[in-house]
């Protein structure tokens, strides 16, 4: 297992759904949560097959110029999970900056990169049960 790729919950379904509905709370009317690029991100994520994607995966599916512009505001919108959660991921080896994206996901070892070198994230099953207790997407994702 690599460090991207522990499963250890950081928080239970209740407690990802207190924070999901703290930062949504924070959206602006002119610009409602409902309607934002971080739920859409989020979506895209939750739909995806084994709620697994890239950030070129994300990038395509909510029409963002580049896999960096995906990161970049997935990032940002995981940074604001993990404040509402009181968690901070790492430090991972090598690094001493922490990696948000592990707020919302985690890698999967046995999971090789794709085809174009890009590492897919599964989303955590903790997060995926808030989103669905809270009712924010009605679809089911693919098997």
């Amino acid at each position: 297992m690599d460090e991207y790729s522990d499963p250890t919950p950081i928080a239970t379904p209740a407690e990802f759904a207190a924070a999901l509905k703290k930062v949504r709370d924070r959206f602006k009317k002119d610009k409602p949560f409902s309607v934002s690029p971080e739920r859409e991100l989020l979506r895209a994520h939750y739909q995806a097959e084994g709620h697994t994607i890239t950030t070129m995966g994300l990038a395509i599916a909510v029409d963002l110029a580049s896999p960096g512009a995906a990161n970049l505001k997935y990032g940002k919108f995981a940074h604001l999970i993990a404040d509402a959660l009181g968690y901070k991921p790492g430090p991972f080896p090598g690094s001493s900056n922490a990696h948000w994206w592990r707020t919302l996901a985690n890698g999967q070892a046995e999971i090789p990169m794709t085809e174009d070198g890009k590492y897919p994230w599964v989303l955590r099953p903790e997060l995926c049960e808030a989103l669905v207790s809270l009712g924010w997407f009605q679809t089911q994702p693919r098997a």
